[in-house]
């Protein structure tokens, strides 16, 4: 049976204020969008003089504001925060949006961040070992009664969580990133959706390569749901027979600066300060 394809906004929040995003996620939920997505960055490249409200604050705040939307960031930062003081996080910001919360997280990448506010920048090798460990604690203290885990890098002791999210057994794990020998095996185990950045002349390689790693660890690799990330790995994947839309949240990278926003996507979304948002279609 096929889905019907769901329509999300990727909303980066860089120069905007909390009312300019409260109200876009209430104006997008009567519009009918599925989700909202925010960026978790301390400041906007390009732009760093911008304002840049912190994401799992922000997700809290809308929550609050919302009744039906969809709430998620693509993706958190695993090197941030501790991951068992997030899986807390998360699991309250699941409580507030009774059951609303959608958990993007990804290994890090923006070196100057990293050292701006004090954080080691480890190797890619080390961050993508910290975000498995990361994704072991969370999904422990989401399901466990008491939880303790020793890793190489995080380590839970009788550790408790309650109360437990309100998604059950926890809120959908989307996972950014596109390495073949690691990350898509990270995400094979512990995704719920994959978020792929753009850029590849073969998608359907991608998703082949997600394909065998599902079978290596034993799951159905149509349990998942894919994102692309902007037109042209969508046209491309048209082009080459894959029908993205099957099973799919499409998400629409934004372009932002002080004045407005706009879309940069594939079904006609505006999003403009004083326009507002186009229905999805």
């Amino acid at each position: 049976m096929t889905e019907k394809a769901q329509f999300g906004i990727f909303s980066p929040q860089a120069g905007m204020s909390f009312k300019s995003l409260a109200d876009r996620a209430t104006q997008a939920e009567k519009l009918g969008y599925h989700s909202l997505w925010l960026v978790d960055h301390f400041w906007n490249r390009g732009i760093p003089d911008a304002d840049c409200l912190e994401s799992t604050a922000l997700m809290s705040g809308i929550a609050a504001r919302t009744e039906k939307l969809r709430i998620g960031t693509l993706v958190l930062c695993n090197s941030f925060r501790n991951p068992a003081l997030l899986a807390k996080s998360l699991t309250t910001i699941d409580h507030v949006s009774n059951g609303r919360l959608e958990i993007g997280l990804g290994a890090g990448w923006m070196d100057e961040e990293y050292r701006g506010y004090g954080y080691e920048f480890p190797t890619m090798g080390t961050r993508l070992r910290q975000l498995e460990e990361g994704l072991q604690v969370m999904k422990l203290l989401f399901s466990e009664k008491k939880a303790s885990f020793k890793g190489r890098y995080y380590s839970l002791d009788d550790a408790y969580n309650n109360p437990k999210p309100m998604q059950s057994p926890h809120p959908p794990i989307t996972i950014g990133g596109s390495g073949e020998k690691v990350m898509l095996k990270i995400v094979a185990k512990h995704a719920d959706r994959w978020n792929c950045p753009a850029g590849y002349r073969s998608f359907e390689g991608k998703l082949n390569v997600l394909k065998e790693h599902c079978t290596a660890v034993g799951r159905a690799y149509w349990n998942q749901r894919h994102a692309a990330a902007d037109r042209r790995t969508i046209a491309r994947s048209r082009k080459q027979g894959h029908h993205v839309l099957h099973r799919d949240v499409w998400r629409f990278r934004a372009a932002a600066d002080h004045r407005s926003v706009r879309a940069r996507g594939d079904a006609g979304v505006r999003l403009n300060a004083s326009r507002g948002l186009a229905p999805p279609r």
